[in-house]
This record gives C-alpha cells, sequence and structure tokens, in this order.
C-alpha cells in the first residue's frame, strides 16, 4: 500500500542523560538509534499484542536512523526522511545510550496509517476522532510471544496464551487457539475456552459454547509432557454484536505447588457488522 497521504516524516531526536542521571562521561561515546514495530489491524491478537519488526531500510527514504559520536547537548544527532507503506499503526521507538549506561534513555510515538489519513493517536486531537477507538487496546508492546524457551522452574513453569486469526465480523468465521505448555510433566491438567459478552449496562453474561463454537472442542483433560505445547483449536462465529470477552483457563487439578497451580489469558473484543477491534470501551464512572 502506498501511503499518499503521509510522503515524508521527518524525525529529530533529543535525550538529556540528566533526566536519568547518568554519568556525563557517557556522552564521549553515545549512541542512538529509531525502531520500527507494525501492527496489521485485521490480523491476529498475537499479531496485535506483540506487532512486527520492521527493518529500517523498508521505511528510511533518505538520512541516518542511527547515530554513534560524542554528544552536545541542545544538539539534534538524527535526522531521517522516513515514509510508511502499510496501513496499519506504527509504533516509532527512540533510543539513546552512553557508554557505561546501564539502559538506554527511550521515547516513542504511535501513528494510525491509512490510505487517507495519518494521525499521532494519544492527543487530545486524536482522542475526539473517528478513529480513537484504536486508543482501547495497547498495540504492539515490547514483550515477545510465550514459547517453551521461555519456561523456567522459579518464575513461569506453564503458560496458557491465547490467539484468535482475527477480530472477526458478526457471524465470521475465525480460529481461536488456546495453548499449554509446561517446563516439566505434569498428570491431570486441564484447559477450557469460555466465552462472556458485556451488556450495555456494564454487566457480563457467561455465554454458552454453543453459540459460539462452530467446530472443535472448548475442554480439555490430559498429561503435559515437559516442554510439548499442547493446542486447543475451535473455530468460532460470534451471533450477536458488541463486547465479547473470550478466556482461556488452564490448571493442574488437585495441585499443591503454588507456582504450577495454572494459568489463563482473555481476548476482549468489540465485534461489529462492519468492523470489529480488539479492546472495550472504558467503563463510564457515574
Amino acid at each position: 500500500v502506498q501511503i499518499q497521504c503521509l510522503k515524508a516524516h521527518i524525525f529529530d531526536y533529543y535525550a538529556h542523560s540528566d533526566s536519568l542521571d547518568q554519568p556525563a562521561s557517557g556522552l564521549a561515546n553515545a549512541r542512538s538509534w529509531v525502531e520500527f514495530t507494525w501492527v496489521d489491524l485485521h490480523g491476529s491478537y498475537e499479531q496485535a499484542k506483540y506487532g512486527n519488526r520492521i527493518p529500517a531500510e523498508e521505511v528510511l527514504v533518505s538520512g541516518n536512523l542511527s547515530w554513534q559520536g560524542n554528544y552536545k547537548e541542545g544538539e539534534s544527532n538524527l535526522h531521517a526522511t522516513i515514509r510508511f507503506a502499510r496501513e496499519g499503526i506504527w509504533i516509532v521507538r527512540t533510543y539513546f545510550t552512553g557508554e557505561g549506561w546501564t539502559r538506554p534513555v527511550s521515547n516513542y510515538g504511535e501513528y494510525i496509517i491509512t490510505n487517507d489519513t495519518a494521525e499521532l493517536m494519544n492527543t487530545p486531537e486524536f482522542q475526539n476522532s473517528p478513529l480513537a477507538y484504536l486508543a482501547r487496546f495497547d498495540y504492539g508492546g515490547t514483550g515477545s510471544p510465550w514459547t517453551v524457551d521461555l519456561l523456567n522452574e522459579t518464575k513461569y513453569p506453564t503458560y496458557a496464551k491465547l490467539d484468535i486469526t482475527k477480530p472477526p465480523l458478526v457471524n465470521e468465521e475465525a480460529t481461536l487457539t488456546l495453548q499449554i505448555a509446561s517446563i516439566r510433566d505434569i498428570g491431570n491438567y486441564t484447559a477450557k475456552i469460555e466465552f462472556f459478552k458485556r451488556l450495555p449496562d456494564y454487566s457480563v453474561i457467561r455465554v454458552s459454547p454453543s453459540e459460539v463454537v462452530v467446530s472443535g472442542d472448548t475442554e480439555w483433560t490430559g498429561s503435559l509432557q515437559a516442554k510439548t505445547p499442547i493446542d486447543l483449536t475451535v473455530v468460532v462465529k460470534f451471533p450477536e454484536a458488541g463486547e465479547w470477552n473470550v478466556y482461556g483457563e488452564a490448571k493442574f487439578e488437585g495441585g499443591t505447588i503454588r507456582n504450577i497451580a495454572g494459568d489463563g489469558e482473555e481476548i476482549l473484543m468489540n465485534i461489529g457488522n462492519t468492523d470489529s477491534y480488539y479492546g472495550w470501551q472504558k467503563q463510564e464512572i457515574k
């Protein structure tokens, strides 16, 4: 997609070390760089949650997106013209660090890019725009999806992660997957997918799987082998518009080890007839 409305974006970055009480000697050999994350608004939940890292070469038109040298206060050390060539949400993260620093100074901006509009998100103007609903979900976080390589005995011995292929329209099919895994063999492990709907008065009701599931089983009981994930996959179709919650849970029945009792994840979606998206509207406080 060629984004005609945003032919160029000039990025001019400045960082001041005093804000983090970093050693001034680090400014003698400083470094700054820019990273780009892109989110497909019509993609999977996992993709929306973590985004895709995009190489700088894809967006750079001219200039430099990284710099290293002696930094002088008040000096802009990065100048570049870039172009976003994909529709979606773009997160631009900037970093600045010096020699001996324990962590870099960082900042970021989020942009919504379509064929006919480009807006900086999380501004007063954006909150009053037709696209303000996109702020209801934290797109493109800095974490990474769960894999068996992230499991460890002390803090994360198990995981349960939930994903859906896209936020579907009313009566449109999508594939929902609950994946569970453990760092060691476990017996009597159960996994379950449940469905809830929030009503206009903000109360939440449980919805029977028979009203949503087209095919597949929403419950599983069995034994987990160490670092061997099991997927519970169902095809779903939401029968009416509104705010839906899909909750995936896994637990060790009869377990007494606190840190291996179980895990869960939910996906909040606003399902519509012409457009659907992740996240719920914030409840009004009266």
